[in-house]
């Protein structure tokens, strides 16, 4: 995992791929713009907003990664920006199939 160094105020420029746990798909992000002001933290794109509303620093922040995430991301200095992420994309079907013969997308 590698470290952004960000300037307040200034924007970086990434491709990023969001995992949803709830629905096990992949969304790969291209072009997306965080932007670092004071304690909060902003990405910005077409499909994805997302917006800090609290920064979560040292021991606390490793308690919420080791819960989240794993334990094999502690201990490493990260901070935790904690809000709301608003995402807009399309459903893909699995496979049309007459309905006798459907299961689950896995």
């Amino acid at each position: 995992m590698d470290r952004l160094e960000l300037e307040l105020g200034g924007e970086i420029l990434f491709d990023m791929n969001l995992f949803d746990y709830e629905t096990g798909l992949n969304h790969k992000i291209k072009d997306a713009v965080s932007v670092l002001e004071e304690e909060s933290l902003r990405f910005e794109h077409n499909n994805l907003q997302f917006q800090s509303t609290s920064t979560i620093r040292g021991n606390r922040a490793d308690t919420v990664i080791c819960t989240n995430i794993g334990p094999s991301l502690v201990e490493q200095g990260f901070i935790v920006f904690r809000g709301g992420l608003k995402m807009i994309y399309e459903d893909q079907p699995c496979y049309p199939v007459p309905l006798q013969s459907s299961q689950w997308c896995l």
